[in-house]
């Protein structure tokens, strides 16, 4: 599908993430509270949409009714490293999420499309679970180096999902957009995992390539102790550095 859009630089917000960190469900809440248009991915030409939720996709239109539109008209969302000069917007957004959780979401998203008969090759790379989380540890490794010296608010899924309220609300004053609490306590119970997805959040839909579980530290269910010091070895000083800890058994946590 082939969109043509017309835009200024001001009037985008740039959500970018490795993938697998609810940088969708970031961008859902967003849309609604500006009043923008959510444009999935960084491509503004190919608007490709992956969502099947009626309740995204209605909200996420940038029409919303009685609502005014904010300076931002446009959100996008991105997976790729940052260019040398980032010419869409300066208005980012960098999401991080434990890399073992993601690896965990990674592996099953591939399994999930093989099974669907996608024959991209990357998804045939993550047929082996610990080759999977290998190859994830590595990527997710050189994606979060490449933005590391980018400007932007940063935000961890983790944070966001303890007090999403509190982590919009920095998100809305750090570009200086004054919104209504409400809508904003409105946008976050109208995007619940519950009404996007039907089900309680935490059981298991494994044919779906958006959100499988949404929960956090889930990896627990699947890594043994080598899963977690091989990881460890390979990412441990970035995911340090975006605030997680290897306490010397099975977790990387978010410091207090």
């Amino acid at each position: 599908m082939h969109v043509s859009i017309d835009y200024k630089k001001d009037d985008v917000l740039l959500i970018a993430d490795y993938g697998r960190s609810a940088q969708g469900w970031l961008s859902y809440i967003l849309c609604y509270i500006l009043n923008a248009r959510y444009i999935e991915p960084y491509n503004l030409l190919t608007g490709n949409k992956y969502t099947t939720s009626a309740i995204i996709e209605n909200n996420t239109k940038g029409r919303l009714e009685r609502r005014e539109i904010s300076r931002y008209s446009i959100v996008v969302k991105t997976h790729a490293y940052p260019s040398k000069e980032i010419n869409l917007t300066k208005s980012i957004i960098f999401l991080t999420r434990d890399p073992r959780d993601v690896a965990i979401s990674y592996y099953y998203m591939a399994r999930n499309l093989r099974k669907k008969g996608n024959i991209n090759i990357r998804f045939f790379l993550h047929a082996i679970p610990m080759l999977s989380y290998i190859i994830t540890a590595f990527r997710w490794k050189i994606h979060f180096r490449s933005w590391r010296h980018v400007s932007c608010f940063r935000l961890r899924y983790e944070d966001l999902r303890a007090d999403a309220f509190r982590l919009i609300s920095s998100v809305l004053s750090n570009f200086e957009i004054n919104v209504d609490k409400n809508i904003v306590e409105e946008a976050i119970n109208i995007f619940s995992f519950e009404n996007c997805y039907g089900r309680k959040r935490g059981t298991e839909d494994t044919n779906n390539s958006e959100a499988r579980k949404g929960q956090i530290g889930d990896y627990r269910n699947h890594f043994k102790m080598f899963h977690n010091i091989i990881f460890w070895a390979i990412c441990g000083q970035e995911a340090k550095s975006a605030g997680y800890k290897f306490n010397g058994a099975s977790t990387i946590e978010p410091k207090d």
